[in-house]
């Protein structure tokens, strides 16, 4: 896959009878093993709907953030209280990124550069009001 493209993971499930109660857990991971993001539906406010017989569940990060490497993954599906772990897949599972571009590092971001000249002066960032901030 590429920076910026969707990515879909599915998580297929069997049942035996009514499962309720449940959170689906999410973590992407870098090589050695850090935690870059870690999400449960439940703290999403994401209510999931009892299970039961087969089916699958499907997560989707509408644009991967990343640069090159390969990203493990962890799922899971427990109560909502975490006190029940119905499964449990710990860097199980992974996804490569290939960065055709000229960027390096891990994330990807967006990046806009705009010259106007006469204006300001200085070395800064934007405060988030517009304004620059002189870092000197």
């Amino acid at each position: 896959m590429l920076p910026g493209e969707p990515l879909a993971v599915r998580i297929g499930y069997e049942a035996d009878g009514d499962v309720d109660d449940l959170s689906i857990s999410f973590a992407i991971h870098d090589n050695a093993g850090r935690k870059l993001f870690g999400i449960t539906t439940h703290a999403m406010g994401v209510v999931i709907p009892p299970l039961s017989g087969r089916g699958e569940i499907i997560l989707t990060v509408p644009r991967v953030p990343f640069l090159d490497g390969e990203y493990p993954i962890t799922l899971g599906i427990t109560s909502t209280d975490g006190g029940t772990v119905f499964a449990w897949h710990e860097q199980q599972e992974r996804f490569e990124v290939m960065n055709p571009g000229v960027a390096d590092g891990t994330v990807d971001v967006p990046l806009a550069v705009e010259v106007r000249p006469g204006v300001g002066g200085g070395v800064g960032s934007d405060d988030g009001a517009g304004r620059v901030v002189s870092e000197g």
